[in-house]
């Protein structure tokens, strides 16, 4: 559900957030000493700010 954007209530936002437990579940076989720089998690985060006036 849309909340008042924290910077400018008369806008609406959306903020999307995905975890991601790369150490369990690799998207890929590691090399050996690879896996030492690879991170154990990914996480990535995303907004959308909406004009109230223009969504159908």
């Amino acid at each position: 559900m849309p909340a008042p954007c924290t910077y400018d209530a008369t806008m609406r936002c959306i903020q999307v957030t995905l975890d991601y437990a790369y150490a369990k579940n690799p998207l890929r076989p590691t090399l050996p000493l690879l896996d030492l720089a690879l991170p154990d998690a990914l996480e990535a985060r995303a907004m959308v700010q909406l004009n109230p006036d223009n969504v159908l």
